[in-house]
């Protein structure tokens, strides 16, 4: 009885867990150094954002206007009035050094409630100097 008893409260204590959360993210698509479109999958994305939110290379403050946030109505501001650039990887490879405010992914985390709500990418500087475009629109 004892155990039945340990069971159920165990699962209980699981089921009640706050888990961390994730909005708009989905697979995204963003040009590397050479010029192509290299694809990154949500799940791949959801863990970039997770691992790299805290030591980000850069923090900025919220504003609804910034070309980071894009839709006030999609990325809300968090209770710090902040967001972060996070760097992606796979946007990035193969370009001659790191690249600066590129190859990255926008995101906010409401402390709150355990949740991380991406807001826009920016692929790779390019040959030309310029940022690479990304299919990161919903």
């Amino acid at each position: 009885m004892q155990l039945t008893n340990l069971l159920s409260a165990a699962v209980l204590l699981a089921s009640t867990a706050s888990a961390t959360t994730f909005e708009n993210f989905r697979d995204v698509s963003c040009r590397a150094w050479n010029t192509s479109f290299v694809e990154v999958t949500k799940a791949e994305l959801q863990r970039i954002t997770k691992d790299g939110y805290a030591t980000a290379a850069y923090t900025g403050s919220y504003s609804p206007d910034s070309f980071y946030i894009r839709s006030k109505e999609n990325c809300p501001p968090n209770s710090e009035n902040n967001y972060k650039l996070i760097d992606v990887p796979q946007w990035a490879e193969g370009y001659p050094k790191k690249p600066k405010q590129a190859a990255w992914l926008t995101a906010i985390y409401y402390k709150e409630t355990d949740t991380y709500r991406f807001c826009s990418a920016m692929g790779s500087v390019q040959p030309n100097g310029y940022a690479g475009a990304c299919n990161d629109r919903p």
